[in-house]
């Protein structure tokens, strides 16, 4: 474990000190007083949750940069870790990948995956499971292998987590578990023949002008689909603007609008779930907020970015803090009524 974070560690050191071409920029527009006083606020709010870090917090609004500061060591080229908010950026491979007809949300799991990788027995469950159920962390899988996962002890996780058994029936309800966005994104590898960071390469991050961009993999060569991704805050604030944009970008569709119907509406209730940030229902790989219409992209120690549909706004913060409701809810107390 400790020489996969040394190399990743070298690895974000040396695309940030390299010659490689910049992310494109993001169009600035005038400050706003009160938002400005607002979001200074939230950097307060946070450093005074005892050991809690605040590393980034950028604002825009009508597809402008209003706000923009970094607590000190950090910088705007910083690659920073966005943990299980690059579950979003998963569900949106899956997004390009319905659009490109390689697959669609119905499809069964076992499709994807060869007998070897299967169980030799095919419970009720495991028939039943479909994408969708993945998306909306609904599949019942019994065991989240994450830390195995990451720690590289596993030589097939996505073996593994399909050989898991099962908690409940898929789709019968909410449990979180990171191994299914692994398996989405061991999906995409599979009707794509590139990782998931390779086909939104092309898709997405070319597009959106991000050029910086490093998501680490298992020795299985899929990408972690659930975590592992790192950005600039701009670059996943722009990620905001895209979702907000319904896919648009520079005047090109780039994913079909009907995604989006789909993607950010609830699909599951996730009221019984820890913490009152994460009861208001669950898209696919992506959480609702308790303003109507405002929902989030959501990573641990506070990886964060809200899009506000009814303020044309976006709000990216990358952190590391264990209070995220205090954090969301700074964020929604403080910024949303000043936009």
């Amino acid at each position: 474990m400790k020489k996969t974070v040394l190399c990743i560690a070298a690895a974000i050191l040396l695309g940030s000190c390299r010659n490689e071409p910049a992310d494109s920029p993001i169009p600035v527009g005038e400050p706003v007083a009160k938002v400005s006083a607002a979001a200074d606020s939230v950097f307060k709010d946070i450093r005074l949750m005892g050991t809690n870090e605040i590393h980034s917090l950028i604002v825009l609004q009508n597809g402008k940069l209003i706000y923009e500061r970094y607590a000190e060591a950090q910088s705007p080229e910083y690659l920073h870790i966005l943990w299980s908010a690059s579950k979003t950026f998963t569900a949106t491979a899956i997004g390009f990948a319905v659009q490109d007809g390689l697959l669609t949300v119905d499809d069964k799991v076992t499709k994807f995956f060869s007998e070897e990788e299967l169980p030799a027995v095919h419970s009720p469950e495991l028939d039943s499971m479909s994408i969708k159920n993945l998306l909306t962390m609904s599949s019942g899988l019994d065991r989240d292998l994450l830390s195995e996962t990451e720690a590289g002890v596993l030589e097939h996780p996505a073996k593994e987590a399909l050989a898991s058994g099962f908690k409940f029936f898929p789709g019968s309800r909410f449990n979180y578990n990171s191994m299914n966005s692994y398996l989405l994104s061991a999906i995409i590898t599979k009707v794509t023949g590139i990782t998931a960071e390779e086909y939104l390469d092309t898709k997405l991050f070319t597009p959106l002008g991000i050029r910086r961009h490093l998501w680490e993999k298992t020795a299985e060569g899929y990408n972690m689909g659930g975590w592992g991704l790192h950005i600039t805050t701009r670059s996943f604030a722009k990620m905001g603007q895209f979702l907000l944009q319904r896919g648009m970008w520079n005047g090109v569709q780039l994913l079909q609008e009907s995604w989006f119907d789909e993607a950010l509406r609830v699909h599951i209730d996730s009221s019984s779930w820890t913490g009152t940030g994460y009861r208001n229902g669950y898209g696919y790989q992506i959480w609702q907020c308790r303003i109507p219409g405002v929902f989030r992209i959501d990573g641990a120690w506070a990886q964060y970015c809200f899009i506000m549909p009814e303020k044309n706004a976006v709000v990216a913060m990358n952190c590391h803090c264990n209070k995220p409701d205090a954090t969301i809810e700074s964020v929604l107390s403080r910024i949303y009524p000043e936009l």
